[in-house]
């Protein structure tokens, strides 16, 4: 079983300060060896490391750059920052873009995510603001010095835009991001230019901008998947193939919470099993679009695999929920998932895959019943 990053620190000789001035290809074999050593094993780092790998910020880091409209009389951020991470099962990245204060306090402007397709072979970027804007995009990996990445902005009041945004690392603490527009003629015109440094935080284990958890989701969001953040956000089913004795998942379960400014939910699915042993198999992200008013569900695990799907709005006690899993052979498969809701504590979740004549075929049943509040996950 591969060790903690602090135990893979001692194991290695590496400490937080050698780490911290260290600096190109140094930091770079560090870093990786952190992610990657398992036993003798060293990781090959996946297409979405590849990607992001000059992005990615150690803990106690971030990207940050002055603010050029900053006026102290008017107040607001006099700089920006930006720290993307890579998750414990390397599936996916998150990130924040901040503003920072004169006095050291730090907003969240931006919650972003980043997938991988091994169908597509593309990367797919969100970024999730605090009013409810979207922006996406969908690029092959690029693992060169220089990334351009065409992004279509949702805006939060049903209006869209364009933009284009290309990144130049220049060293291993410094990369430039250039903002284009459409100019109307077919082509882009730069409107900014932002200079980042990596900047290292005060305190050990720092990680500004994170609010507290909302209480309640943006009101569109709301009534699309609202429910599963009811009471605990924890849901239970058990495994109908198990057998008792066996060593194998008992029961599985999932657990949402929002996320920032309650304009996304943020969930995950559970492997329990008899003994007591917990695993967790997959990340799940909801998001909504304003301007297509379309809640989207991405799903990514440790195995490499690829979920994205679509909502429709809850009505009486049912909705559908339609996608599409994409396996890293490079083979897709359509998938439907009927939930049907019981009371208030109780879904059933009926799942269909599309056949090779194109109807649809039921294949598994789950019912769901809701974890009571005080349980050890909350």
């Amino acid at each position: 079983m591969c060790n903690s990053v602090h135990e893979r620190m001692r194991n290695l000789g590496i400490t937080t300060e050698l780490l911290k001035s260290a600096t190109g290809g140094a930091r770079r074999l560090m870093v990786i060896l952190l992610l990657g050593v398992c036993g003798s094993q060293l990781a090959v780092a996946n297409p979405l490391e590849r990607h992001m790998q000059r992005m990615l910020v150690a803990d106690g880091e971030q990207w940050r750059t002055p603010n050029p409209g900053f006026d102290p009389e008017q107040g607001g951020p006099a700089a920006f920052g930006l720290a993307f991470e890579l998750s414990p099962d390397r599936s996916h990245v998150t990130g924040r873009l901040t503003g920072i204060h004169d006095d050291g306090r730090q907003a969240l402007y931006w919650s972003l995510l980043a997938f991988y397709n091994p169908v597509t072979e593309k990367v797919i970027t969100r970024q999730i603001g605090w009013d409810g804007a979207h922006l996406f995009a969908e690029v092959p990996v690029q693992d060169g010095p220089v990334q351009i990445i065409d992004m279509i902005h949702y805006k939060a009041d049903g209006t869209l835009a364009y933009s284009r945004h290309e990144n130049r690392f220049e060293s291993e603490d410094e990369h430039s991001s250039d903002v284009l527009e459409p100019d109307g003629k077919g082509g882009w015109q730069q409107v900014q230019s932002w200079q980042w440094e990596r900047h290292h935080l005060a305190g050990k284990g720092a990680s500004p901008g994170k609010p507290a958890t909302p209480t309640q989701l943006a009101p569109a969001l709301d009534k699309h998947a609202g429910f599963l953040l009811a009471g605990s956000g924890r849901w239970r089913a058990p495994n109908p193939a198990y057998a008792s004795g066996g060593d194998m998942e008992s029961a599985y379960e999932m657990a949402f919470r929002p996320g920032p400014h309650g304009q996304h939910i943020i969930g995950e699915i559970v492997s329990v099993y008899a003994d007591g042993r917990e695993q967790k198999d997959w990340s799940m992200y909801f998001t909504y679009n304003p301007v297509t008013q379309q809640v989207m569900q991405e799903q990514t695990g440790a195995s490499g695999v690829y979920f994205l799907g679509e909502l429709d709005k809850l009505d009486n006690g049912r909705h559908t929920q339609s996608g599409t899993v994409f396996l890293p052979n490079g083979q897709a498969r359509s998938v439907r998932d009927e939930v049907e809701i019981i009371d208030a504590s109780h879904y059933i979740s009926h799942v269909f895959e599309r056949a090779g004549d194109g109807s649809w075929q039921k294949k598994r049943e789950w019912t769901w019943t809701l974890q009571p509040v005080g349980g050890k996950h909350d």
